[in-house]
């Protein structure tokens, strides 16, 4: 334990916050999943859509574009602008900004830097997304297949946010832990 709490002090208290905005807005977005049109759906994607884009603007401010945890923030915020509040063009514009931004720093990453494997991860997802959801010229409408096919590139995004994020969820635990048993 004795290494444990020097580890945490190094954690700046401003990413805790950012951290569990994240965290909010994930919570937010899961919980717009699986209820039905209404006025207590659209309150709580306003919620999400609140912190999204809180947690987006800190991230910008304080995180490299290459980071993969602003990626999948970004991957996140892309796919709650798609599937919650039905807007693909702010889908399309925030995944593809991400991803351009990335691809610009992404060659002054080494590939020994070990967040390198993960961006090139999450910025394969933003692609995938970015093709899933720009329609081609010949097709008006979407097909079913390709719509599934978004949520099958959506639980894959999920779940690699997910494997990112339980690292730092369990320091953070160990954090609040801490804390609140003094």
């Amino acid at each position: 334990m004795g290494g444990l709490l020097p580890t945490l002090m190094c954690i700046p208290f401003s990413t805790t916050i950012w951290f569990q905005i994240c965290r909010k807005a994930d919570y937010y977005r899961y919980m717009c999943e699986i209820m039905q049109e209404g006025e207590k759906r659209q309150a709580t994607a306003a919620n999400s859509l609140s912190a999204y884009q809180t947690a987006y603007d800190i991230a910008k401010k304080s995180l490299p574009a290459t980071h993969p945890i602003r990626l999948g923030l970004a991957l996140n915020f892309s796919v709650f602008y798609y599937e919650i509040l039905n807007t693909p063009a702010e889908a399309r514009s925030l995944a593809q900004n991400a991803f351009d931004n990335a691809v610009k720093e992404l060659s002054g990453m080494s590939e020994a830097d070990s967040s390198y494997k993960d961006s090139t991860l999450i910025l394969q997802l933003l692609r995938d997304n970015l093709t899933l959801w720009t329609p081609d010229e010949d097709e008006s409408e979407w097909t079913g297949a390709m719509c599934c096919s978004v949520s099958r590139v959506s639980m894959i995004g999920i779940y690699c946010w997910a494997q990112l994020c339980v690292p730092i969820a369990q320091i953070l635990l160990v954090w609040d832990l801490y804390f609140i048993i003094g």
